[in-house]
This record gives C-alpha cells, structure tokens and sequence, in this order.
C-alpha cells in the first residue's frame, strides 16, 4: 500500500525528469548535427583556398624574367607569402578526417588529395634548391645597388664640378650673387660679403655641397643593403621552415593511399 502510494507521489517528479532529459538529448543530438554539418563544408573551403592560392602562383610566375635577380627574389617573397594560404587551406580540408564525415569522402577527393600531396613534396624540393638561388641574386643585387648608389652620387657631383668651373669663369658681381642664392647660401651672408669673396664662399659650398651628396649616398646604400639583406634571410628561414612543414604533410599524407576505401562511402 505504502508502495503504491510512494509510486504515485513521485510519478510526476519522474514524468518531470524524463522530460527534461529527453529535451537535453534532443539538444545535444542537435548541436551534434549542426557541428557536423559545419565541419562537412569546411573542405570545400579548404579547397576553394588551396587553388585560390595555386592561380596566385601562376600569376606570380608568369611571365617568367629569369636571370632577373631582382624579379626572381620578389617572385620567391611572392610565393612564399601565398604557401601559408595553401597550408591553412590543407587544415580545412583535414577537419574531415577528424569527424564522423571522412565517410563523406568521395574517389574525386582522394585523387585531389593525391595531387595535392605529391604537390606539396615538389614544392618542399624547390624551396629546399631556391634558397641558394636567394643568397646568390642577393649578392647580385648587393653589386647593383652599389652600383646604382654610385652612378647617382657621381651624376650629382659632376653637376657640382660644372657648377664650381662656372663660377671661376664668372666675373659679374650680379651673376655670382644669383649663383650663391641657387646654392642656398643665406641672403644676409652674402649681402655682407665683398666682390672678391664670393668667389671663395661660392666654392667652400660647393665643397660642402659634394660632402653632403658622398653622405647621403652612404647612407642610401647602407640602408638598401639593410633592407635586402634583411628580406634575403626571412626568406630563406620561411623557405627551409615551409619544405619541412610540406615535406612532413607528404609524409603524413602517404597512407591515404593504403585506405581501405571500402570504409568509405566512395563514389565516382
């Protein structure tokens, strides 16, 4: 009697709480599927990614300059900054084989994935033979722009010499005064100087003039170097980190080909 009684007082409580965890099952066989249907598109965007970054290479390359040392270092920068699209493309299309949705996988994709693999081993083997390539285009740019840095300091100052025999040629007061305010000489100093000693202040600045032109260049050239220099070494730790990381994924990747593709849900 007592039994019977207990049963039919708690019989609402348990009503109650079957509910309940009836609705948070329901829930988390909601949530399940809604994350699986998330995570079911994000090879597709993987892909859509990957080959995004593969035009971007043909882009990069063509047309081709070869012997181009400055061409060749911007286009190695290039594709070195398109490969992290292509390894963050490879994560989404890995998300696949970490769900219940790898038996989604159909033939087409493991012939991409083969492709992509094999992809990634022959970019690892260029970027592992083009790091030599961007130390020696480095020192030839290092020989260009001291080059370059010395034709422009030897223009400016041969412009200087012109001016400076000019200016002993010169014997009209007006002409020489107009010829040390195009130096940049102050008003109130020359006004203040003689006939005979403008001669000797139009040449002390252009002499100083020379020296200003020997230090700017200087300076430009130290800081082209720098600056080449610099890209030249990132590029060459991203070159060796990249091969590493695509040769680790070929590795990695090397036993989708001993799938048993029986397991899948594989179709034409």
């Amino acid at each position: 009697m007592k039994k019977g009684f207990l049963k039919k007082l708690l019989s609402p409580v348990d009503d109650l709480s079957s509910f309940y965890l009836g609705k948070l099952s329901g829930d988390k066989a909601f949530r399940n599927i809604r994350i699986s249907n998330i995570i079911g598109i994000m090879p597709v965007i993987g892909y859509g990614i990957f080959f995004a970054s593969l035009a971007d290479f043909l882009h990069v390359l063509f047309p081709l300059q070869l012997f181009n040392a400055g061409w060749e270092l911007q286009a190695i920068g290039s594709l070195i900054d398109q490969s992290w699209a292509l390894l963050i493309g490879m994560g989404f299309i890995c998300s696949r084989y970490f769900t219940e949705n790898q038996k989604d996988t159909r033939l087409i994709e493991f012939l991409l994935l083969k492709f992509i693999r094999w992809f990634f081993l022959i970019l690892a083997i260029l970027y592992l033979f083009l790091a030599p390539l961007v130390v020696l285009n480095s020192f030839r740019m290092t020989t260009q722009i001291r080059q370059q840095v010395a034709q422009q300091q030897q223009a400016k100052i041969t412009q200087i010499d012109q001016i400076q025999n000019q200016s002993t040629r010169i014997t009209n007061p007006d002409q020489l005064r107009a010829l040390a305010q195009s130096l940049n000489i102050n008003k109130d100093d020359i006004d203040r100087l003689s006939n005979d000693q403008l001669p000797a202040s139009i040449q002390q600045q252009l002499s100083t003039v020379k020296a200003r032109i020997e230090t700017e260049a200087a300076i430009a050239r130290r800081n082209q170097l720098q600056k080449l220099w610099q890209n030249s070494i990132r590029m060459i730790f991203s070159q060796i980190l990249l091969a590493f990381t695509f040769i680790f994924i070929w590795s990695k990747f090397g036993r989708l080909g001993k799938l048993d593709m029986t397991k899948y849900d594989i179709e034409n």
